[in-house]
């Protein structure tokens, strides 16, 4: 094992040490975990990976076809003059 000095400021410092103790880890134990994390975020992804390729097949037979965002059904649904019992808004809650 390596052993890695620094320096960081105070407030940082802080934050690091009451959010380790609130989950009952050591300075080490937490600064170990937040390395690992941010290692593996860096990391390049591998674009052979199938859910890449399935992403990019879903996107292909996507294209042309209409496409709406959040901001224009909204528009759509305070346009809209047709019967409003054959429209069901699902709860993205549930």
């Amino acid at each position: 094992m390596t052993y890695i000095q620094t320096e960081v400021p105070d407030e940082e410092y802080e934050r690091l040490r009451q959010i380790a103790e609130q989950r009952d880890l050591s300075i080490r134990e937490a600064l170990r975990e937040a390395t690992a994390t941010w290692i593996d975020q860096q990391e390049t992804v591998d674009e052979t990976d199938e859910l890449f390729r399935s992403v990019e097949k879903t996107r292909e037979r996507a294209a042309g076809r209409n496409q709406t965002t959040l901001r224009d059904e909204t528009d759509l649904v305070e346009e809209w003059e047709g019967d409003a019992e054959s429209v069901t808004l699902l709860d993205p809650d549930k």
